[in-house]
């Protein structure tokens, strides 16, 4: 194997959550912009933004064995059972952790969670002000999934309605911009009426004493869309404009 140029142990930093990663990097430049490649460091600069990451050599060594042999000082498995860091393996080894580090690793570190007193990682420290803000933002975004679910005063819309806007947003997205309500109605003479596009228009014409908000609301609150009062029997079905079809 070809020895390169430079052969190095460094640190990356997180400057939200100060957890750090150290890693052996070789190679034949120094200013290759190399970031670590952990797997648990990777989805952390997805989830930070590789922005908020600083890189430090540690120390600069002859071989890349050499830089193994240092690694392997510093990143012990106490080290990585530490919630401090994202480093999942001893050091000194290269490559992914075996299955039988990860299972120490996670068995730690899930203890190491509920600990309390000084046994706890966060014993004796404070989050920085940054990253109590990062957690603020994370905990204000509701979960979509379950939110949806919800209903009564836990519900997301609870007390809320959505504007006419946002109603007519949400119905272009589920049906199409081509598709528009067209109105049925039979009035207390029996007189029929179909296909009528505008139904405030129908109502001013036919200078009935109905609110159109009232019908309106009506035929949002029944699941087949339909409305009686007074002896008006109002219904209503999407057409597309495009083919005339449902």
């Amino acid at each position: 194997m070809k020895e390169l140029k430079y052969n190095y142990v460094y640190k990356i930093t997180n400057l939200i959550n100060n957890k750090i990663y150290i890693g052996v990097h070789g190679t034949d430049n120094i200013d290759d912009g190399y970031m670590g490649s952990g797997s648990a460091l990777k989805n952390a600069k997805n989830k930070y933004g590789i922005e908020n990451f600083k890189k430090e050599i540690l120390r600069e060594c002859d071989t890349y064995t050499e830089a193994l042999k240092y690694e392997k000082e510093l990143v012990t498995l106490e080290f990585c059972n530490e919630r401090t860091n994202y480093n999942l393996q001893e050091g000194g080894i290269g490559g992914r952790p075996n299955e039988d580090t990860k299972k120490k690793i996670s068995k730690s570190r899930i203890e190491n969670c509920s600990a309390k007193g000084v046994k706890n990682p966060m014993y004796g420290k404070v989050h920085t002000q940054s990253s109590k803000e990062l957690m603020s933002i994370k905990q204000s975004v509701p979960n979509k999934n379950k939110a949806r679910n919800v209903k009564g005063i836990n519900g997301p819309m609870y007390g809320n309605r959505h504007s006419k806007e946002t109603l007519e947003i949400m119905r272009e997205k589920r049906y199409g911009k081509s598709c528009k309500y067209v109105y049925c109605i039979t009035t207390p003479d029996d007189l029929y009426y179909e296909n009528i596009t505008s139904l405030k228009e129908w109502l001013i014409n036919f200078k009935c004493e109905l609110n159109y908000g009232t019908i309106r609301n009506g035929l949002n609150r029944d699941k087949l869309g339909m409305y009686a009062s007074k002896g008006y029997v109002f219904s209503r079905e999407l057409t597309n404009e495009n083919n005339n079809s449902r």
